[in-house]
């Protein structure tokens, strides 16, 4: 803005304050400005670490060890080391029973490994206190039973297989058979 003017706009309006002139805002002063706004997010963070944070941190850690210190110092009342014995033998008692445990469906899985593919089970009938598996079923020919019969015979576990009836003259030929498990032999490592 010219002086001359300057000073007669001046005088016809005394409270109006002109500008000087203009600052151009570069990109140097752009990022000084952000610079000094990181740089006082670090200083506050790193004040909140160390001033409030970690002597938190470490008087908790204090007081945690202090209580560790504290219960290893107490002794257990003899009836509740009593009955924290009793509650893990019982514990070792129900594992040991889980462990020896036969599950069903391991026997199903057992006898469908050990079923050739053209065999068909009808009927299954499973006594584990006599260690026996009763199947009534139907192969295409006398050939496929004597197959599955020794099929079963080879798996592991089984002491004997004993055909106790059997149809060769119909179409499709069907068998009922015992199968015998060793003693001991169970299903619960499958």
């Amino acid at each position: 803005m010219p002086d001359d003017i300057f000073h007669k706009s001046s005088a016809a309006f005394p409270n109006v304050i002109h500008a000087k002139g203009e600052k151009e805002v570069t990109w140097f002063s752009t990022m000084v400005g952000w610079g000094v706004f990181v740089l006082a997010c670090c200083i506050v963070f790193y004040g909140g670490l160390e001033w409030y944070y970690i002597p938190s941190l470490q008087h908790e850690s204090v007081s945690i060890t202090a209580e560790m210190n504290q219960l290893f110092k107490t002794e257990i009342p003899r009836d509740k080391r009593d009955a924290v014995m009793q509650a893990y033998s019982q514990v070792l008692n129900i594992k040991k029973l889980l462990a020896g445990h036969t599950y069903f469906s391991h026997v199903l899985i057992w006898v469908e490994h050990n079923t050739l593919p053209n065999i068909f089970i009808d009927t299954m009938s499973v006594s584990l206190d006599r260690n026996t598996i009763e199947l009534t079923g139907r192969g295409p020919d006398s050939t496929s039973i004597a197959e599955q019969i020794a099929a079963f015979e080879g798996a592991d576990g089984v002491s004997r297989v004993v055909l106790t009836d059997a149809q060769f003259n119909t179409i499709p030929a069907s068998f009922h058979m015992t199968i015998y498990l060793n003693p001991g032999f169970t299903f619960s490592a499958q």
